[in-house]
């Protein structure tokens, strides 16, 4: 049998390594609001995309796979929850965290959004350093979602190879043996 050690490493360095470069994808009918909260995370080294229409925001989640997405809830059309429902139910963007910006404070509002897979809560207006809290934590929190799921897809890919070899009745012990010694 074929003993491999498999490490699975969670980068736990400072604040800014494990987010560095991340994309986060603000949707909010609001200019002044994206110009905002897309400066202050922009100034702190994310990359910003930003969509005005939830539709299309829809469509920018699930071509650009964002590391987070900031979601307005107040919108006409379609509001954030009916957004963060869609996102949650998609297989492609299911995985992506959402933050729901809010300035509705009531706890009903709170529970609608968690009922719709919302991963966090932002009162309008925020704190920055607040936002920069939920922001950091999440993105790292996706960032060890998406090594391990890479560590499973190279399990499974050893898990193919080593069944594979064993099924054919493939001996590499005995071919390294040969090769080895030239026959």
């Amino acid at each position: 049998a074929m003993m491999t050690n498999l490490q699975i490493t969670v980068s736990q360095t400072g604040n800014e390594a494990a987010h560095l470069g991340a994309t986060i994808l603000i949707i909010d009918d609001n200019a002044d609001n994206r110009l905002l909260l897309g400066s202050q995370l922009g100034m702190q080294g994310y990359k910003i995309l930003e969509s005005e229409s939830p539709v299309l925001g829809l469509e920018i989640a699930e071509e650009k796979q964002p590391d987070l997405i900031l979601l307005d809830v107040m919108m006409p059309v379609m509001n954030g929850f009916e957004v963060c429902q869609k996102l949650k139910s998609n297989p492609a963007t299911q995985l992506i965290p959402v933050i729901m910006v809010t300035a509705l404070r009531d706890l009903e509002y709170r529970i609608r959004g968690i009922d719709v897979g919302a991963d966090e809560f932002l009162s309008r207006p925020h704190n920055k350093e607040e936002l920069l809290v939920r922001t950091r934590s999440l993105i790292r929190l996706r960032k060890t979602q998406k090594n391990l799921q890479q560590e499973r897809n190279r399990l499974g890919l050893l898990h193919e190879v080593t069944r594979a070899i064993n099924d054919t009745g493939f001996d590499l012990t005995q071919t390294l043996n040969e090769v080895m010694s030239g026959t």
